[in-house]
């Protein structure tokens, strides 16, 4: 049960400066609000604690039917079967705006939102639910039925290891069974350096997703519709590795992080040509 520390009279009764003194004693402004106010939503000096805003970044879920026809929906995935692993459909804005409850979403061209995701875990740290790829092929079409995309999604960035072969001689990948359910994707970004800029990127469409003092903006933002728990749980705590600050620990559970650098890093072949 949340309590709030104004809720406490007697104590602010006989300490009338205490919230003062929290704000004092605190080691961040991050801090000072997980003490003050019950926000424990971000990890203080993680990778993106000082962009991520969830009022700006955190917008209603809506439904499918209202998305633009002229906006592109793809999915991402990260691969893993004793680890979770982590699908997301995204949508990329055309520039023509989402309208929903009075409010307009996607007004800049290239805005980047995540629609919904499936993460595969099995509830314990880091623990997958081992599902075959033709498994999570079929699983993944069942969600686009049920999400009301259903041949609209087009293939997205995945993680490289699912075009690796058998290791039992078998000549197969499980890109081969996802393929064979028509789930197909592209090879994501993953050279030498990717993960850093994949997490730059992240910090910078955070950034441009914040408004100009006069309302507007000039970039492309990343907005998540707040149904996507386990991104919401996972990624604005991301922490930075005390040994490679621009990087992510590698015991951290960053597969849902994975999947949306692939994202950022990836772009829709031809998004933008007139014959859209």
């Amino acid at each position: 049960i949340h309590g709030h520390i104004d809720e406490n009279f007697l104590l602010l009764h006989s300490a009338p400066n205490y919230k003062d003194q929290i704000v004092q004693a605190a080691q961040n402004p991050a801090q000072a609000k997980a003490w003050l106010n019950g926000d424990w939503d971000v990890n203080a000096g993680g990778m993106v604690d000082d962009v991520w805003d969830r009022t700006v970044h955190v917008i209603p879920d809506f439904p499918a039917k209202i998305i633009p026809r002229s906006w592109r929906i793809t999915r991402a995935y990260d691969h893993g079967q004793s680890h979770p692993f982590a699908v997301g459909w995204w949508l990329e804005s055309s520039g023509e705006p989402l309208k929903f409850n009075g409010i307009e979403y996607g007004r800049v061209r290239g805005d980047i939102i995540l629609f919904s995701e499936w993460y595969g875990t099995s509830g314990e740290d880091n623990s997958g639910i081992r599902l075959s790829a033709r498994a999570i092929a079929k699983g993944i079409l069942d969600r686009e039925d049920d999400l009301g995309i259903k041949g609209r999604v087009l293939p997205g960035p995945a993680d490289t290891e699912i075009w690796s072969k058998d290791s039992r001689g078998t000549g197969r990948a499980p890109v081969d069974d996802m393929n064979e359910l028509g789930v197909y994707f592209e090879r994501a970004d993953k050279t030498p350096g990717s993960r850093v800029r994949g997490w730059q990127m992240l910090r910078t469409y955070l950034e441009d997703s914040k408004s100009n003092p006069d309302g507007t903006r000039d970039k492309p933002g990343l907005f998540i519709c707040a149904g996507n728990k386990y991104w919401l749980e996972f990624v604005p705590a991301m922490p930075r590795d005390q040994s490679n600050m621009d990087d992510v620990p590698a015991k951290y559970e960053d597969h849902l992080c994975d999947m949306t650098r692939y994202r950022l890093n990836w772009s829709i072949p031809g998004m933008w040509r007139s014959s859209f």
